[in-house]
């Protein structure tokens, strides 16, 4: 932890990173900036809550993973796995499994039902 209340992962992994891919995923913009603050705030609960979840991983793979899981969580805001790689330069099955590790930190289930729904809309 850094003395000015910041924690390590929010200097690496700013805001200003998560809505700038936020604004190229959504064409509104409140949209984009409701997206990007919610994902930041999942990640940085994430790292308070349980620090070696997701501390090591590379700050484009938490971003993707988060925003993958704000829009699980809201219906809102989704967008499939892919939009969110293609968008990010990050595999699919990496946004998967870093996702499930932020869900397990903040201690949502590892596979709601939501989850298996999306997925299946993203094969057909």
């Amino acid at each position: 932890m850094v003395d000015d209340g910041k924690c390590w992962l929010c200097l690496r992994t700013t805001p200003f990173k998560i809505l700038r891919v936020c604004h190229g995923l959504y064409e509104d913009p409140k949209l984009a900036r409701e997206a990007g603050l919610r994902a930041s705030q999942l990640l940085r609960d994430a790292y308070l809550r349980d620090p070696a979840k997701v501390g090591g991983r590379h700050s484009r793979v938490l971003i993707a993973s988060a925003i993958y899981l704000v829009g699980v969580l809201d219906t809102r805001l989704r967008r499939t796995q892919w939009d969110v790689a293609v968008a990010t330069n990050t595999a699919e099955p990496t946004i998967r499994e870093c996702s499930r590790l932020i869900a397990e930190a903040l201690g949502i289930p590892s596979r709601p039902v939501e989850w298996w729904k999306l997925e299946r809309k993203q094969v057909r």
